[in-house]
């Protein structure tokens, strides 16, 4: 399965894949204490529904990328962890991954330096 965009991901994510209802509002992230959002979000699921989800995460002037594993199937996801190492000024998360899964790669725009880079 390819890299969907965010309106189509989640289309697959809580229609098409056919989840249980109870299932179909998995939480990416909800530790947002004093406030802060997640957008720009990738998904990628093998045939399995197992995968990962990207995104970026903004709080109090301050963005990271963040990255978490899901297992549609079983309805789970595993721990978020920093992508980017620590907070920056970050966008256009991307994800992209070997059809089995198995090898994921992240890229990201950063501004570092007074100038924009590709990271990943």
């Amino acid at each position: 399965m390819k890299t969907l965009p965010l309106s189509l991901a989640l289309v697959v994510f809580l229609g098409w894949a056919q989840l249980p209802t109870a299932r179909a509002g998995l939480e990416l992230d909800g530790d947002h204490e004093g406030g802060g959002f997640d957008i720009e979000m990738s998904v990628h699921l093998d045939e399995n529904q197992q995968g990962w989800a990207v995104w970026k995460r903004y709080h109090m002037s301050e963005e990271w990328v963040m990255a978490r594993p899901i297992d549609a199937k079983a309805g789970t996801v595993g721990e978020v962890f920093d992508v980017t190492g620590g907070a920056g000024i970050v966008d256009g998360v991307s994800l992209a991954a070997t059809d089995d899964g198995k090898v994921m790669w992240v890229f990201w725009s950063s501004y570092v330096d007074a100038q924009w880079q590709v990271m990943g």
